[in-house]
């Protein structure tokens, strides 16, 4: 054989060689990736997501709504609605609250120092006060980043799933129990056992522009390599591997009985221990689908985005039972800290239309700093303008049951409106408030919100009882923060 052939025949196995490796490496290049056969009569789908509000995770196709159109039923890691009954459960509230008692409320320095405080009414005050409700709700229903504005859409991915489902009609499954998955997140931080300085997630980095473009190439093998050389053993296994078995295991008991469309984190899909390759071993056929984008797909997610649903509504009274109103759920409080002395927080997410509603009570002190000036409807209505956030649209004197109030409504950025009624009542101020889009801010579950609202002349629970305390109260009185283990009473 003569040189020339030789080195021919080496360069041919050169680039098969090569042409091997690139295809072994490239693996993965979709986020749709369609799961038939094992005896399933409907396709189901697997979609990678990034829990973000960029732009860049809602570079979506036509493949993408087709899929999700077709399929009977939506799958999350977790329902969402059930994050803060977790977060809010008793377990946690008991130890969060003897955290609270006794590290901030009962040490010397701050009972004093609460004690003597005197508050202020002052502009900054009301503007805090009558703000939009952003301080939880953001990480629940938006996750924005400030000063992204124009580069983000109104929630993040696996929200807008959650809507769309909602809005459809379609059945809701969450693939991983969310107590598990919290408890596995942080052993995930934990360094690993035989690692020669600590790699715990704290201290791991990974090029944030890297990852996006990553996923903005639809690369899952890229997102995986760059996983495996930048963070922990212990990340890999208790934050993807053992959640991926549990998300495979549940799937797998879903899509035999209804066709799934399931969202989660992108990171879960690649690799020998990633979802994709798990559905593969259970003998499923999965196949990536092509990316394909037409001005359909845009009017279909804006259709999605702009559309609002009625929930069903119910009676609900606050902690102490002076308001009554009808909404869409329980409200929960929000810890204030320092301002809990004069301020109550409640809100109340409605996941379903990206939107929430709350009520907060400002307690009157009439030893307040400047209180007889700006305590009351008539100084909020000289700083109205100051004090809403956004563009007032609509603005009008109004009563509730014998107290005056005022109704705003302003338009903020994104495309929400924020609706608030502020009462005056002789003991507090109290706004209520529902914020959304255009047409949640119509809808019916928001007229009734609104209108259905009575406050009562004083607080009807007092729950001193059971401390073994008796107190002469006056006629009209409130009682603040029960759930904190002492009382505020006004």
């Amino acid at each position: 054989m003569d040189l020339l052939s030789l080195s021919r025949k080496v360069f041919f196995v050169f680039i098969l060689t090569n042409l091997f490796t690139v295809s072994s490496q490239e693996k993965y290049q979709s986020l749709l990736w369609k799961i038939e056969g094992n005896g399933l009569s409907k396709a189901s789908y697997l979609y990678g997501t990034m829990h973000v509000s960029s732009k860049i995770a809602f570079n979506l196709g036509d493949e993408f709504f087709d899929a999700l159109s077709s399929a009977d039923a939506v799958a999350l890691e977790t329902n969402p609605e059930v994050w803060l009954d977790f977060y809010r459960g008793e377990d946690l509230m008991e130890a969060s609250n003897l955290v609270y008692s006794r590290r901030n409320l009962f040490s010397s320095n701050r009972f004093y120092k609460n004690f003597t405080s005197i508050p202020s009414y002052d502009l900054e005050r009301f503007q805090r006060f009558l703000g939009p409700q952003d301080r939880i709700l953001n990480q629940l229903l938006y996750r924005f980043n400030y000063g992204e504005e124009n580069y983000e859409e109104t929630t993040y991915l696996d929200m807008f799933l959650f809507q769309s489902a909602r809005k459809e009609g379609k059945p809701i499954f969450s693939l991983e129990d969310f107590m598990e998955s919290f408890f596995l997140a942080r052993r995930a931080s934990l360094p690993d056992e035989d690692a020669e300085e600590d790699n715990s997630f704290r201290n791991q980095r990974m090029s944030q522009a890297d990852l996006q473009t990553a996923y903005l190439e639809r690369n899952l093998d890229l997102m995986d390599s760059m996983i495996t050389e930048n963070f922990s053993n212990n990340y890999r296994k208790y934050l993807l591997d053992i959640r991926n078995e549990n998300m495979v295991e549940a799937l797998d008991s879903l899509m035999p009985k209804m066709s799934i469309f399931s969202g989660v984190g992108a990171a879960h899909l690649a690799g020998e221990k990633g979802m994709i390759e798990m559905l593969r071993e259970k003998g499923y056929t999965v196949s990536p689908v092509s990316f394909s984008k037409s001005s359909n797909a845009s009017k279909t997610f804006n259709k999605i985005k702009k559309s609002s649903i009625d929930m069903p509504t119910s009676i609900v009274h606050s902690e102490d039972g002076r308001i009554e109103l009808e909404s869409v759920g329980k409200f929960y409080s929000e810890d204030l800290g320092r301002n809990m002395d004069l301020y109550q927080s409640h809100f109340l997410p409605d996941f379903a239309n990206g939107a929430y509603y709350s009520y907060k009570r400002m307690i009157k002190v009439p030893y307040g700093e400047n209180y007889r000036e700006k305590g009351g409807l008539d100084y909020i209505d000289s700083i109205l303008y100051l004090a809403i956030p956004g563009d007032i649209s609509k603005q009008k004197s109004t009563s509730v049951g014998d107290y005056d109030a005022i109704e705003v409504t302003s338009e903020l950025s994104r495309n929400r409106y924020l609706k608030q009624l502020i009462v005056d009542t002789p003991e507090e101020i109290i706004v209520f408030k529902a914020s959304g889009n255009k047409s949640f801010i119509k809808s019916k579950n928001v007229k009734t919100y609104f209108k259905s609202i009575k406050i009562n002349p004083d607080s009807k629970a007092t729950q001193l009882e059971p401390l073994g305390v008796q107190i002469d109260l006056p006629e009209n009185h409130i009682i603040a923060h029960q759930d904190k283990g002492n009382f505020l009473i006004n």
